[in-house]
């Protein structure tokens, strides 16, 4: 799993991007890889269903307005933007 992590922080600092969808297989994978993310300095945060609506309209907002940086979800949503870099971290 630490490969992985290194792997995508690498592709983060080389493309750059103004934000980053990553998605993951598992709610639990979401939340720790927003904190492993935010441990290394990234502006990142977790969405998904076992969040109260007002956590999850407040990610959002911060993902729109680009106070976060990197998205981890749960799930796929139409969120389009010539300035999205998409990553799927785990495989199904």
């Amino acid at each position: 799993r630490k490969d992985k992590i290194d792997v995508l922080t690498r592709l983060l600092d080389y493309y750059n991007p103004k934000l980053s969808l990553v998605f993951c297989n598992t709610k639990k994978m979401v939340d720790e890889l927003a904190y492993e993310l935010c441990g290394r300095g990234y502006s990142a945060e977790g969405l998904h269903g076992d969040m109260k609506q007002v956590q999850r309209d407040r990610v959002m907002k911060n993902f729109r307005n680009g106070k976060t940086d990197i998205l981890n979800a749960l799930f796929r949503f139409n969120e389009h933007s010539e300035y999205l870099f998409k990553i799927q971290y785990e495989s199904q």
